[in-house]
């Protein structure tokens, strides 16, 4: 997420997906060094960070946008662990076999390329439609792919199943980096009503809005899902779901007293009105006149 994002937050992030590994290990038996390649890749993706997001890079024609015609964060990451592995020192895939290495090669790059929101809701349909259909074969490469792409936006998206607090922090660290990318689009001539809103700082007051929309839509769905297949995951789905009620409590809390202080000008317009025209009427009454008989 946040480039400038410290240690903690990698820590959340790895410790969900430590968290949801751990279950479904437990059930489909997954090879140990697949398990050791998620983490891989979840530290992979939190690396060499730019601050903006894919629709910049190919808006802007920048190096990375004209080098990658898709998913081009997610590319970039993949190519950087590959460099990474290829340094004297750092292959830590040194000792597995030709087919091995060439398997985890495949499986860290199809892992990263799922944190790739526009990739995910396509696989996240496809995976509500097994599992609500009672249809997902363990046994079948394509269904465990399919989950492994699901688990790794869950881990990227997790931050919505920590504790308020932590939630909220992490909220505000990404929407300040997605402002400073709408500062910089504003300075390439973009006007201030053409941004989305997640990218117009003068939507700062709107950011419980936005995050009740970014858990109703977008991580909700995923753990709800995961939580129909595995009955252990149910607790983080009810932390995101209570995270999306808080901030549902904090919107409704902002839009209560601006509606207060709405009103409040309101009355307070009309009662200077009324003044205005009892002045005018005073003005305008000629005082009476007594006439003197002799």
């Amino acid at each position: 997420l946040c480039h400038d994002l410290d240690h903690r937050y990698i820590y959340c992030t790895v410790l969900i997906l430590k968290v949801l590994l751990y279950f479904v290990f437990m059930q489909f038996v997954i090879c140990y060094m697949y398990i050791y390649i998620f983490f891989v890749c979840m530290y992979v993706c939190m690396y060499s960070q730019r601050g903006t997001n894919n629709a910049f890079e190919q808006k802007y024609e920048t190096a990375l946008g004209s080098l990658y015609s898709s998913s081009t964060l997610e590319m970039h990451h993949f190519d950087r662990a590959v460099t990474i592995l290829s340094t004297e020192g750092h292959n830590i895939l040194e000792h597995v076999s030709p087919s091995d290495y060439k398997e985890c090669i495949h499986f860290i790059k199809e892992a990263i390329l799922a944190t790739d929101l526009s990739k995910h809701f396509g696989d996240r349909k496809k995976y509500k439609e097994l599992v609500q259909g009672r249809s997902f074969d363990k046994s079948s490469e394509a269904h465990v792919d399919l989950l492994r792409s699901i688990v790794m936006t869950s881990a990227d998206l997790s931050a919505v199943t920590k504790s308020f607090p932590a939630q909220r922090k992490v909220a505000e660290l990404v929407y300040s980096e997605f402002f400073e990318q709408g500062d910089l689009e504003r300075a390439f001539g973009a006007k201030s009503e053409d941004l989305q809103d997640i990218l117009n700082r003068q939507k700062l007051a709107d950011l419980p809005k936005m995050q009740i929309g970014f858990i109703d839509f977008v991580a909700g769905p995923v753990y709800e899902t995961l939580a129909e297949q595995f009955d252990e995951l149910k607790v983080i789905l009810a932390h995101s779901l209570l995270n999306g009620i808080t901030h549902s409590i904090i919107w409704h809390g902002v839009l209560s007293l601006f509606l207060f202080i709405h009103c409040l000008s309101i009355d307070s317009q009309r009662r200077g009105e009324k003044k205005q025209t009892r002045l005018g009427n005073l003005e305008g009454t000629r005082p009476l006149q007594i006439h003197h008989s002799c």
